[in-house]
Parts: structure tokens; sequence; C-alpha cells
């Protein structure tokens, strides 16, 4: 409510943890989680809405932000990475894998997860434990900066209610392909373009009782939205499951566009949507 009470602070229109700061031609996006906040824009801006944050409560400051909710912030001249090294590693270490070889893919080729058999021995308890914390820290991390472990991760976490050796054993596979891939992370380049384009990119993978959807949003180059989860109704064709996965996908993509128009006053010339499924372009 204080933010709110500051002179040329608004809310966002689609997210409730972010507002926007604006004073003649400069404006600041400020990021609140709980009680840590992330400013970025125009530093003059940054610092006078910094200033009307410590006159009215005890805050400190701690400078150029190095890590933001667990994922390193990492600078160069071209741009910033965001990873979350620091998280892959104690998740190596916290399964107990840190001794392991690479593997080159999170899920083996040609691998389809289905339910536990009957006749398939349940996990222990603490096997059971082990599977569900390590879903969690594994979708955190495909959440946040890393694509591509969404597909395995959102599979491992389907059978967690009742997850069998083979679900155990894939599991462990993808936390070795971790162990290849610690510094991986999402790059955003320093860029100036003189039109901005939106790729919108969506896939589906049809299976009973309920399709896959993934997709992927790009402001010209530079990924910014990804995502892959099971549809919320049964397909009854591939072209049908596509037109989940577009629907998904395009969503995602107004979200994107309407965040930067309210932030950044920037106007999308263009947006691109890509499918791979004839039917579901007609």
């Amino acid at each position: 409510a204080f933010i709110l009470s500051i002179e040329g602070v608004r809310p966002a229109k689609c997210d409730c943890n972010s507002y926007f700061v604006s004073f003649e031609n400069m404006s600041c996006l400020v990021l609140v989680y709980v009680d840590d906040l992330l400013t970025m824009g125009d530093k003059t801006l940054c610092m006078w809405f910094l200033n009307q944050i410590k006159a009215k409560f005890s805050a400190g400051e701690i400078g150029i932000a190095q890590k933001y909710l667990g994922m390193d912030l990492v600078r160069d001249a071209s741009g910033i990475t965001v990873c979350l090294k620091t998280f892959s590693l104690d998740l190596i270490k916290f399964a107990g894998l840190d001794k392991s070889n690479a593997v080159r893919t999170p899920l083996e080729t040609g691998v389809v997860l289905s339910p536990r058999s009957e006749d398939e021995a349940q996990l222990t308890e603490e096997e059971h434990k082990f599977y569900r914390s390590v879903v969690g820290k594994l979708l955190y991390l495909a959440i946040n900066t890393r694509p591509d472990l969404m597909f395995t991760t959102v599979n491992l976490a389907k059978y967690v209610a009742s997850p069998g050796q083979r679900h155990l054993s894939n599991l462990k596979r993808a936390i070795r392909y971790v162990v290849g891939t610690v510094d991986f992370g999402v790059f955003f380049p320093f860029v100036y373009a003189n039109s901005w384009v939106l790729n919108v990119f969506a896939d589906a993978s049809w299976v009973a009782p309920r399709s896959y959807s993934g997709g992927a949003i790009l402001l010209n180059d530079v990924l910014l939205s990804w995502f892959s989860r099971i549809q919320k109704v049964p397909a009854l064709s591939t072209t049908e499951s596509e037109l989940h996965a577009l629907c998904d996908s395009i969503k995602d993509a107004r979200f994107v566009e309407t965040y930067l128009h309210d932030f950044l006053r920037l106007r999308i010339a263009q947006v691109n949507v890509f499918t791979d499924n004839r039917g579901a372009e007609a």
C-alpha cells in the first residue's frame, strides 16, 4: 500500500508483484518478493525510489544485484546471464551424485514414462521422500532458468504420488544431466532494435489420457518465456492437442506483450506463430 502512495508509482496490469515508476522521460521497474525489492531502469529514478522506501522503513541497499531468489545474475559487456549454478551444485550434492558421470540428455531417447505397474515394487518411504524433494528442486530449476529440463521434469512430477523404481532411475538420470550443465542459464543480451517481433513456438505430444503442451516466447531472438504442461482436457487427435498447445502459447505471448508495453512502452511490430501441424495451421 505504501509503494502505491509514492508519486509516479503504478502497479503492473498483469503481475501483482511488479510496479512501474515513471517521471518525465525516466522509468524503472520494481519487483517485490515479501520484503525484498529489486529495481531496474534509470539509475537516478531507482535511487529516488529507494530513498522514498528508506525514509519510511528501516531498509538497506545491497547494490548491484548478484543474486535474486537464489538465481545468479552474471554480467559481462554483452549482457546478463541468469542461472542457478549454486542451486544446481547443492541439488547434485543433496542427491549424492556429485561424483557421477554426466549424461548428454535429461531423458533417454525414446523413453515414455508410465504409471507404476502392479508388479513393480514401490519405493521405500525414504526413497519416496527423496523423489518428491528432488522433483520440487528440478521444477524450480526448469521454471526459472532451464527450459531444457522442463519436459522431463513435468513428466517426472506427474508420477510423484506413486513412483516406481523406473521413475527413480530416470530422476537420477536427470540429475546426472544437471552435473554436466551447471553453468547453463538464460542469456539476455544488451540489444537495441528498430522493430520488435514476438516469435511464438508451440508443440504438443499426443498421449492418452491427456497430452502435453510445450511452448516458447522469443522477443526477436531473446528467449523470454517457456513452458511444458499437461493439457487440462483430453484431445481426440494430434491436431486437437496441437490446437490446445497453440492456445496456451498465444495466451503466454499475450501476457509477455502486455508486460513489455506496460513497462517499456514497447510496441510489438509483428507476432509470428510457429507450429509443426498442418491441421492446426489451417
